[in-house]
């Protein structure tokens, strides 16, 4: 087995770490186990690649079975029920591991079908290279996946030539080919840190040619709202809050709550299951030591080591204060109170605003927005802003205008309406 591309040659390959080969059949083949008891059996059956404990065997962890159990979950006929699944926690928790071994499972292990299609997730071609060079690692210390899966290192791409005739390949926003696949699973690493819907969206809308797909997005939390985990995990906890039914999405989260200690243990432990077993306890403790000591290095602390939604950028308010301020203005308490009215017109780009500012008799705000953009523009918009506009519009947030330029018309006619 060797490269794929103009300068293809033969690789040698080194012994270290390599498992002894394996006779009888695999521990997942026994018979009446759950599709979950087959992944957790799989995956415990592959090597550790590197750090200490390389050469020996992974060993799940009770909170990663949980994680497996719940988006391997099955019904009463015995389909999986989920969809998508979505695990979020801190960095250094082992997500790219994780992630690698669940790809091989579908790809050569016991969840592979016939001529399947697995991708890798990612924004740039860096990130999208570390799940293809674990899963590579692993099939190289494998013997039986040696012998059977085929590493073409040039393109980032792997088939089980010698049996399900599946294949992997490791895509990212730069890709070229993301239409015209029909992904069997799709595991999306570090969605936090993308700014855009397009992968996520072609791979996503693709994964219907399939009869049981499935999509596994594995990221530290975004830095804002508008991203698209924020909309995930936010998705996800209107589950769990009981508000909304969605039994084919499964949200697993770790993340410290905002009122809590960001300097103690206890607090980092919620954010980082694995802390102080592959998590280094050490590296947690120097880390939160530089936020405290550098003030400009905390909201990256939040976000990275806690999990927690908070944007490293300077901002004129902060996010705590900002969603303090976030209840809806009762109309009936707006009559009779003094109301200053700012307008801002946009020409064909820009966003127009009207904004009404009621003064309270104990020195308090309450302020009514409305908002405007051109609506042959929002999706363009979307691409250069970062911004979901779209759903924004869908959801009343945002007024728009016919066409791609502003009409002060209906402003006009916006202000006339009100009861001034």
């Amino acid at each position: 087995m060797g490269l794929a591309g103009p300068h293809r040659k033969t690789i040698k390959r080194t012994s270290m770490g390599r498992l002894p080969p394996s006779s009888g059949p695999h521990p997942w083949e026994r018979p009446g186990l759950s599709p979950a008891a087959k992944v957790i059996s799989f995956i415990e059956t592959l090597p550790v690649t590197a750090g200490p404990l390389a050469g020996s065997l992974f060993k799940l962890r009770p909170w990663q079975k949980r994680f497996i159990r719940a988006i391997y979950a099955t019904d009463k006929q015995g389909r999986r029920k989920v969809r998508t699944g979505v695990l979020s926690m801190g960095r250094g928790n082992g997500k790219t591991t994780l992630a690698a071994m669940l790809g091989l499972c579908h790809l050569a292990g016991p969840l592979a079908e016939r001529r399947g299609e697995v991708y890798s997730a990612a924004n740039d071609r860096f990130q999208a290279a570390r799940i293809f060079n674990e899963m590579a690692a692993i099939i190289e210390r494998v013997p039986w996946l040696d012998d059977r899966v085929s590493i073409k290192r040039f393109t980032k791409e792997l088939e089980d030539v010698g049996g399900t005739e599946s294949i992997y390949a490791a895509l990212s926003r730069e890709s070229g080919t993301k239409m015209g696949v029909a992904p069997s699973v799709v595991i999306y690493d570090e969605l936090g840190q993308s700014e855009g819907r397009d992968l996520l969206d072609a791979l996503d809308t693709a994964m219907g040619k399939r009869a049981e797909p499935l999509m596994i997005i594995i990221s530290t939390q975004a830095a804002r709202d508008e991203a698209p985990l924020s909309q995930l995990i936010d998705y996800g906890l209107r589950i769990h809050r009981g508000e909304i039914m969605d039994p084919s999405f499964h949200l697993t989260l770790y993340m410290a709550p905002a009122e809590a200690d960001p300097w103690i243990r206890s607090t980092w432990k919620l954010a980082n299951p694995a802390l102080a077993d592959f998590r280094s306890l050490e590296d947690a403790k120097r880390l939160a030591l530089q936020a405290q000591r550098m003030p400009s290095a905390e909201a990256s602390f939040r976000n990275l080591i806690l999990n927690q939604r908070v944007d490293a950028t300077a901002q004129f308010i902060s996010m705590t204060t900002w969603k303090a301020c976030g209840d809806q203005p009762c109309n009936s308490d707006l009559e009779g109170r003094p109301c200053y009215a700012g307008l801002d017109l946009g020409a064909t780009r820009d966003m127009t605003a009207l904004v009404l500012v009621f003064a309270g008799d104990d020195g308090s705000f309450d302020v009514v927005p409305f908002c405007w953009l051109p609506g042959e523009t929002l999706g363009e918009r979307e691409d250069e802003d970062g911004m979901p506009y779209r759903v924004w519009a869908q959801q009343g947030h945002l007024l728009t205008f016919p066409g791609r330029t502003t009409d002060p018309k209906a402003v006009a006619l916006k202000i006339a309406e009100l009861p001034l």
